[in-house]
Protein backbone atom coordinates (compact mmCIF):
# COMPACT_ATOMS: atom_id res chain seq x y z
CA UNK A 1 0.00 0.00 0.00
CA UNK A 2 0.64 3.75 0.13
CA UNK A 3 2.54 3.20 3.80
CA UNK A 4 4.32 0.07 2.84
CA UNK A 5 2.25 -2.18 3.92
CA UNK A 6 0.62 -5.36 2.21
CA UNK A 7 -1.49 -4.30 -0.48
CA UNK A 8 -4.86 -6.22 -0.31
CA UNK A 9 -7.32 -6.49 -3.37
CA UNK A 10 -9.68 -8.26 -4.85
CA UNK A 11 -8.90 -11.88 -5.91
CA UNK A 12 -7.77 -12.92 -9.75
CA UNK A 13 -8.37 -16.50 -9.32
CA UNK A 14 -9.90 -18.46 -6.57
CA UNK A 15 -8.92 -21.96 -5.17
CA UNK A 16 -12.47 -23.05 -5.04
CA UNK A 17 -10.92 -26.75 -4.17
CA UNK A 18 -9.69 -25.09 -0.79
CA UNK A 19 -11.19 -27.25 1.92
CA UNK A 20 -13.01 -24.11 3.48
CA UNK A 21 -14.74 -23.23 0.17
CA UNK A 22 -15.25 -26.93 -0.83
CA UNK A 23 -17.06 -27.98 2.43
CA UNK A 24 -19.24 -25.56 1.61
CA UNK A 25 -19.60 -25.98 -2.31
CA UNK A 26 -20.13 -30.14 -1.49
CA UNK A 27 -23.29 -28.99 0.84
CA UNK A 28 -24.94 -26.93 -1.57
CA UNK A 29 -25.18 -29.07 -3.95
CA UNK A 30 -26.26 -32.05 -1.80
CA UNK A 31 -28.81 -29.37 -0.67
CA UNK A 32 -29.84 -28.95 -4.33
CA UNK A 33 -30.16 -32.12 -5.51
CA UNK A 34 -26.87 -31.44 -7.82
CA UNK A 35 -28.29 -29.08 -9.78
CA UNK A 36 -25.70 -26.10 -10.52
CA UNK A 37 -27.68 -23.27 -10.53
CA UNK A 38 -29.37 -24.01 -7.83
CA UNK A 39 -26.62 -25.01 -5.81
CA UNK A 40 -24.92 -21.39 -7.00
CA UNK A 41 -28.07 -19.45 -5.62
CA UNK A 42 -27.65 -21.56 -2.15
CA UNK A 43 -24.19 -20.20 -2.13
CA UNK A 44 -24.49 -16.48 -3.26
CA UNK A 45 -27.21 -16.08 -1.03
CA UNK A 46 -25.47 -17.68 2.30
CA UNK A 47 -22.09 -16.14 1.34
CA UNK A 48 -22.23 -13.56 -1.29
CA UNK A 49 -18.73 -12.39 -0.80
CA UNK A 50 -16.93 -15.53 -1.05
CA UNK A 51 -19.04 -16.76 -3.95
CA UNK A 52 -19.79 -13.68 -6.40
CA UNK A 53 -17.09 -15.02 -8.52
CA UNK A 54 -18.38 -18.42 -8.86
CA UNK A 55 -20.51 -19.27 -12.13
CA UNK A 56 -23.01 -22.29 -12.17
CA UNK A 57 -20.85 -23.32 -15.80
CA UNK A 58 -17.91 -24.17 -13.00
CA UNK A 59 -20.08 -26.57 -10.72
CA UNK A 60 -21.75 -28.12 -13.51
CA UNK A 61 -18.55 -28.87 -15.33
CA UNK A 62 -17.00 -30.10 -12.38
CA UNK A 63 -19.95 -32.82 -11.63
CA UNK A 64 -21.17 -36.43 -13.49
CA UNK A 65 -23.83 -35.38 -15.68
CA UNK A 66 -25.24 -38.85 -15.55
CA UNK A 67 -24.59 -39.34 -11.80
CA UNK A 68 -25.30 -37.13 -8.37
CA UNK A 69 -21.16 -37.19 -8.27
CA UNK A 70 -18.55 -35.00 -8.69
CA UNK A 71 -15.86 -36.12 -11.81
CA UNK A 72 -13.08 -38.03 -10.60
CA UNK A 73 -10.83 -35.52 -11.89
CA UNK A 74 -12.39 -33.13 -9.68
CA UNK A 75 -12.20 -35.02 -6.32
CA UNK A 76 -8.42 -35.22 -7.43
CA UNK A 77 -8.51 -31.04 -7.59
CA UNK A 78 -10.30 -31.13 -4.41
CA UNK A 79 -7.56 -34.13 -2.64
CA UNK A 80 -4.29 -31.51 -4.43
CA UNK A 81 -5.94 -28.84 -3.05
CA UNK A 82 -3.07 -26.62 -2.36
CA UNK A 83 -2.87 -25.80 -6.08
CA UNK A 84 -4.32 -22.88 -7.66
CA UNK A 85 -6.67 -24.38 -10.29
CA UNK A 86 -5.19 -23.75 -14.02
CA UNK A 87 -2.14 -21.91 -12.96
CA UNK A 88 0.23 -24.47 -11.57
CA UNK A 89 0.96 -21.91 -8.56
CA UNK A 90 1.28 -22.90 -4.89
CA UNK A 91 0.03 -20.51 -2.00
CA UNK A 92 2.99 -19.05 -0.50
CA UNK A 93 2.68 -21.04 2.91
CA UNK A 94 2.90 -23.88 1.13
CA UNK A 95 6.39 -24.02 2.46
CA UNK A 96 5.38 -23.22 6.17
CA UNK A 97 3.29 -26.05 6.97
CA UNK A 98 3.83 -25.01 10.95
CA UNK A 99 1.80 -21.72 10.36
CA UNK A 100 -0.75 -23.48 7.67
CA UNK A 101 -1.31 -26.32 10.94
CA UNK A 102 -1.76 -23.06 13.63
CA UNK A 103 -4.38 -21.41 10.87
CA UNK A 104 -6.12 -24.25 10.39
CA UNK A 105 -5.98 -25.01 14.77
CA UNK A 106 -7.08 -21.18 14.87
CA UNK A 107 -9.82 -21.64 13.07
CA UNK A 108 -11.04 -24.56 14.31
CA UNK A 109 -10.94 -23.43 17.87
CA UNK A 110 -13.31 -20.32 16.81
CA UNK A 111 -15.49 -23.10 15.22
CA UNK A 112 -15.25 -25.03 18.49
CA UNK A 113 -16.00 -22.34 21.01
CA UNK A 114 -19.24 -21.39 18.81
CA UNK A 115 -17.30 -18.03 17.01
CA UNK A 116 -18.35 -16.86 13.51
CA UNK A 117 -15.62 -16.49 11.34
CA UNK A 118 -15.86 -13.98 8.48
CA UNK A 119 -13.45 -13.26 5.70
CA UNK A 120 -12.29 -9.88 7.29
CA UNK A 121 -11.63 -12.04 10.65
CA UNK A 122 -9.80 -15.10 9.17
CA UNK A 123 -7.63 -12.01 6.36
CA UNK A 124 -6.52 -10.89 9.83
CA UNK A 125 -6.33 -14.03 11.77
CA UNK A 126 -3.93 -15.22 8.90
CA UNK A 127 -1.97 -12.13 8.66
CA UNK A 128 -1.16 -11.73 12.18
CA UNK A 129 0.21 -15.45 12.30
CA UNK A 130 2.04 -15.30 9.50
CA UNK A 131 3.25 -11.74 10.82
CA UNK A 132 4.13 -13.63 14.17
CA UNK A 133 6.46 -16.41 12.45
CA UNK A 134 7.37 -15.32 9.10
CA UNK A 135 7.03 -10.95 8.18
CA UNK A 136 9.28 -11.32 5.54
CA UNK A 137 6.31 -12.90 3.71
CA UNK A 138 4.30 -9.57 3.98
CA UNK A 139 6.53 -7.78 1.61
CA UNK A 140 5.45 -5.20 -0.56
CA UNK A 141 4.51 -7.72 -3.16
CA UNK A 142 2.31 -9.48 -0.85
CA UNK A 143 -1.18 -9.71 -1.48
CA UNK A 144 -3.88 -11.04 0.48
CA UNK A 145 -6.87 -10.91 -0.95
CA UNK A 146 -10.65 -12.45 -0.28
Amino acid sequence: GRLGGAVQSQAKHTNWFNPVLWILIDKAMCKADWSASAALHILQCNYEKLFKQLDWSILWKWKEKTKKNWKEGTLQKVKDQHTLTGTGQTGILIKYPDIVKEIKQSLQDFHTFGLPVNVVMGRSLMLTIINKHQPSLLSVEFCCSE
